[in-house]
């Protein structure tokens, strides 16, 4: 981030120039030469994406995988294989089915996607966090009268809150910094970030400013979401730990 602000703040003339740590002036409008403006569309809809596949109903399937045992001892390998297929040997398919719905360029495929492409790690992560709550509590809860959604939402779930909320950190950074589905499946109406950088590259000249300044701002909100959420990823990371 050090360097990239600094990328920005030099002045065009003395960018290449030479080597300096410092420059001799600085200018700060490198977001307002953009061609649409600024940086609001890339940022914005980029935050909206990735927050939203961060959340999701994986909890629900990782219980049942837990619990009652749905489908089988393999079915939770396969789920995680599905997260190990290369993005590429899909990009194509994927497209065609979206342009067939309507979904290109759309806030609803590319959240749809990115929910779809995480949900397996997810499921993955959050069955590891379930299967350490003792299956006694949620006994001694059903005894005293608590029905089934219940014990989900009073016992298993608040127990579990650390790990959810490490795992939508992982989940949040996967789908801010995906490159491929965006590129293909974006067009002018929703632009992400690394597909936006992109845009700075041509086969002339690069604007190695905008690029910094946009690398700087795209670098804030991970920044920020592990900050806000470093106690929870602490204790989610090592809550699936072997304890001696």
């Amino acid at each position: 981030m050090t360097f990239g602000s600094l990328v920005q703040s030099h002045a065009s003339d003395e960018r290449f120039e030479d080597a300096r740590f410092r420059p001799e002036s600085f200018q700060h409008d490198e977001q307002q030469n953009r061609p649409d403006g600024g940086y609001g569309p890339a940022d914005h809809e980029r935050l909206a994406v990735g927050g939203r596949t961060a959340g999701g109903t994986a909890r629900w399937a990782a219980y049942s995988l837990v619990r009652f045992h749905t489908g089988g001892e393999n079915l939770a390998v396969w789920i995680i294989s599905q997260r190990m297929m290369p993005p590429i040997a899909i990009v194509f398919p994927v497209f065609l089915i979206f342009v067939w719905f309507g979904l290109v360029d759309t806030y609803t495929g590319l959240i749809l996607l990115y929910t779809a492409f995480n949900l397996p790690y997810v499921i993955w992560m959050m069955r590891g966090y379930i299967s350490e709550v003792p299956i006694e509590l949620e006994e001694s809860a059903r005894v005293d009268g608590c029905t089934r959604l219940g014990v989900l939402l009073k016992v298993v779930f608040p127990m579990v809150r650390t790990g959810l909320f490490a795992t939508a950190v992982f989940t949040f950074v996967f789908a801010w910094n995906e490159f491929l589905f965006a590129l293909v499946l974006t067009r002018t109406e929703v632009v992400t970030y690394p597909v936006q950088v992109t845009h700075y590259f041509g086969g002339q000249s690069n604007f190695w400013a905008k690029i910094a300044a946009l690398s700087v701002l795209g670098t804030l909100p991970i920044f920020v979401a592990v900050a806000g959420l470093q106690r929870f990823l602490v204790r989610g990371i090592s809550m699936g730990a072997v304890k001696g």
